[in-house]
């Protein structure tokens, strides 16, 4: 039987959790397909395509065209899948090691409720987050599920269980 799950009004109506940052209440909400695009413009500005990092390390070293070739198979073959999918952890971290990025998905979470925020506003609360809450508003984010304190050691940045 697959695993099922149930879901609060809440959820299905995006209503997001609150959360109280530099005293002041903010309602984050479940991000929609319009913000993954915009985050994905912010994995294109920082992974770089491995066909141009390989070929710039490949001109560097001085190596024939034959060795430039075989050298540039793998990296055209990775470049199939630029960039990462934005719900994926290695994007996630990417993101979240971006200030701009990170303000900017902080911001977006913020938007749904709070139609009027500024990028400055955004990007207080995105400063003043600390690690479990910035946690929170990512697995609420992308998964409309929020990730509770205990869950800390046993989850991915995602909110994903991880392999036993």
């Amino acid at each position: 039987m697959p695993d099922q799950e149930s879901f609060t009004v809440g959820q299905l109506t995006n209503a997001g959790f609150t959360l109280t940052v530099n005293g002041r209440a903010y309602r984050f909400a479940e991000l929609t397909v319009r913000h993954y695009g915009l985050l994905e413009d912010h994995l294109r500005r920082i992974q770089p395509k491995a066909a141009d990092v390989y070929l710039d390390m490949a001109k560097k070293l001085g190596l024939s065209p034959d060795q430039i070739a075989a050298f540039m198979i793998p990296a055209y073959e990775r470049d199939l899948y630029w960039p990462l999918p934005v719900d994926s952890v290695p994007a996630m971290q990417m993101l979240m090691t971006d200030a701009l990025a990170r303000n900017d998905f902080v911001r977006m979470a913020l938007e749904v409720h709070q139609p009027g925020i500024t990028a400055a506003e955004a990007r207080d609360v995105a400063e003043s987050l600390t690690r479990m809450q910035l946690r929170r508003v990512i697995g609420w984010g992308l998964g409309g599920r929020d990730i509770e304190p205990g869950e800390d050691q046993e989850t991915n940045p995602l909110g994903e269980r991880k392999s036993a």
